[in-house]
């Protein structure tokens, strides 16, 4: 049917970027286009995406000559989760409830790296001051 989705909202920018961060060198947008999963997407599509990304700040255009631009993750995966969950915190209003709701839903694995991620952070200022 015409105007139906065929994927749900920002899943064709989190396929893109999940392209980029498996691939150990730049890549063409065409390249890029082999690696989907599933049905690919038209290279319109991609060049829309790829733009929108850049614009964000997520992905890094470089040009190749003749051959075109050649596309990575200006962030590794952990840095961009990392980044949208400190932008999350910047805009809500009740901080301390998100990060407390946050804390709430991580399993025994995830508590215990997240403290000695702290106590690591609390040694490195303790030894700056």
């Amino acid at each position: 049917m015409a105007g139906e989705r065929l994927r749900g909202r920002g899943e064709l920018e989190n396929t893109v970027l999940r392209i980029l961060w498996e691939s150990d060198e730049a890549l063409r947008v065409r390249e890029i286009q082999e690696r989907f999963p599933e049905k690919q997407p038209a290279i319109t599509t991609l060049l829309t995406v790829l733009e929108r990304l850049r614009l964000k700040g997520s992905v890094l255009r470089e040009a190749d000559g003749p051959k075109g631009n050649r596309f990575t993750a200006s962030t590794s995966e952990s840095g961009y989760a990392a980044d949208a969950m400190l932008s999350a915190l910047t805009g809500v209003g009740d901080r301390s409830a998100a990060l407390v709701h946050f804390a709430g839903d991580l399993d025994d694995d995830d508590v215990e790296l997240l403290r000695s991620a702290l106590d690591a952070k609390a040694r490195r200022s303790r030894r700056q001051t």
